[in-house]
């Protein structure tokens, strides 16, 4: 059986192993994370360190020239259009050197704990609550 692979744009998978914004959208950074995890993430879990380490190690194992790349020093203060127009030249040099599109493995979808674990361990001594509000099965 061939793995599942797809292309992201480069700026994607950097803000994904940067921990930058880097792109217009946050909906693709959650995309490509769900793609290399191979399983939906819930939103409070592209805040969960080890989940993130996972993704990104699974990133560098398929890419390890992505591995040692630097974040570019930006002035902290610069949001939306601004920040992305200050790293458009940094991007434009990753480019060069990994692409422009970065193929990746879907991953095997295999979770060490359930999103309600994720977020009891994220949230310790805070009350979880699950509501059934009932729909598709």
């Amino acid at each position: 059986m061939t793995a599942e692979t797809r292309d992201f744009p480069l700026a994607i998978v950097l803000s994904v192993t940067t921990g930058l914004f880097l792109c217009p959208k946050f909906s693709d950074i959650h995309e490509c994370v769900e793609h290399v995890a191979g399983h939906s993430v819930w939103t409070h879990e592209l805040a969960d360190d080890l989940l993130l380490a996972y993704v990104r190690e699974r990133i560098y194992e398929q890419h390890p020239g992505l591995r040692g790349v630097v974040r570019p020093e930006v002035d902290k203060s610069l949001r939306g259009e601004a920040f992305l127009a200050a790293v458009r030249p940094w991007l434009g040099a990753m480019a060069d050197q990994h692409g422009t599109d970065i193929a990746l493995i879907k991953g095997t979808g295999e979770r060490t704990e359930s999103p309600l674990q994720s977020l009891e361990r994220m949230a310790p001594g805070k009350s979880v609550i699950v509501v059934d509000v009932g729909g598709d099965e």
